[in-house]
């Protein structure tokens, strides 16, 4: 006999008390089946949630770090090719040349030096810094307006003291940029 057969035999052996179990029994096995399978699929459903909200939340962060790769590379080029435009610039002749068409004498010491611009592998750092004793608010303002006009230099720092009424004491400092050297041993 086949399984099925064997399985009509017994419903058709059966009473009806036995038939309402029988029927009860399977219905509750089918019923938890299926609740079994639904809270599966929605379990399945908030995990897959949860990991396209990841995956959005990593998408944002990265067209956010490839937007700023974009402008870091836009400035890099914008520099080079200042840069290019004043092949041979030294910021300390260009200083000497700004204080003396500003009628303006820095204190001695002012020397330049180079430093590594944090994160930056292209690019070093030409940093003078100068202290002018016995100016007015107006000399200021005139270095600033002069230094405003020139793309190759930038005002790194700037501290101005009071010293008497109409006197002040600034102590600036200019930087540049310039490509870092690479040589080969």
């Amino acid at each position: 006999m086949s399984f099925l057969e064997t399985i009509a035999d017994t419903i058709s052996q059966q009473t009806k008390k036995q038939h309402k179990i029988f029927i009860l029994t399977i219905g509750s096995l089918l019923s938890l089946s299926l609740i079994g399978i639904v809270y599966f699929l929605y379990a399945q459903r908030d995990g897959d949630i949860q990991t396209i909200t990841s995956l959005y939340e990593q998408i944002k962060k990265n067209d956010s770090l490839m937007a700023k790769s974009e402008r870091t590379k836009a400035e890099e080029d914008r520099v080079q090719a200042l840069l290019e435009s004043y092949k041979g610039f030294s910021i300390k002749t260009f200083f000497e040349t700004l204080t003396s068409e500003q009628k303006m004498k820095a204190e001695t010491g002012w020397e330049t030096a180079t430093c590594n611009i944090e994160g930056n592998e292209t690019f070093d750092e030409i940093v003078l810094a100068a202290t002018f004793k016995g100016q007015t608010t107006q000399t200021l303002v005139s270095l600033l307006n002069a230094l405003e006009t020139h793309e190759n230099v930038y005002i790194k720092e700037l501290e101005i003291k009071k010293e008497g009424k109409k006197n002040i004491t600034f102590d600036l400092t200019i930087a540049t940029k310039k490509r870092k050297q690479f040589w080969e041993d």
